[in-house]
């Protein structure tokens, strides 16, 4: 860990890894975790699917969700929403609206995963938040259009061909 360019950092395992983080000075990416976590608090990025919100917060609009998230900690707030693309922004801003691209979509599995590798891929490189949501939208797009993913893992030349920089 101690010397990580960046983490990602899985609330599964509880909030040690993010304690780790926090105490070597390390920016981490999480993922689905509640927005008055510790792991949240201190994130640099968390993507939290529209599936959790929709499980842990069925009476909240994703407007006051996204109040409460980004309130609650300085990092990037990522909303992935399928195919509908990605809310995103910062305390005190304004969301923005990321949308996903049009691929031929052969199967999901493993979109969500490959959004979150996508944005700890933007955190490493130290990419503008729109860039790196954009950047991750496209890694998940690209992921969706093969089967299985474990097989044909998107690639650098699928995921530029979608972001146009072919």
């Amino acid at each position: 860990m101690k010397n990580s360019a960046c983490v990602a950092a899985d609330p599964y395992f509880g909030d040690k890894i993010a304690e780790y983080c926090v105490k070597y000075g390390k920016k981490y990416v999480t993922i689905d975790c509640d927005y008055d976590s510790y792991i949240h608090k201190h994130c640099a990025v968390n993507c939290i699917s529209h599936q959790h919100l929709g499980e842990y917060y069925p009476d909240k609009s994703y407007d006051e969700l996204f109040r409460l998230y980004t309130d609650n900690t300085d990092g990037l707030v990522i909303f992935t929403l399928g195919e509908m693309g990605a809310m995103y922004g910062r305390k005190g801003a304004v969301p923005k609206m990321c949308p996903a691209f049009k691929v031929d979509v052969v199967s999901t599995l493993g979109a969500g995963d490959s959004f979150k590798a996508g944005a700890v891929y933007g955190l490493y490189k130290g990419l503008d938040d729109d860039t790196l949501v954009k950047t991750a939208c496209a890694v998940a797009g690209a992921a969706v259009e093969k089967f299985p993913i474990a097989l044909y893992p998107p690639t650098v030349k699928d995921i530029e061909k979608l972001m146009g920089n072919v």
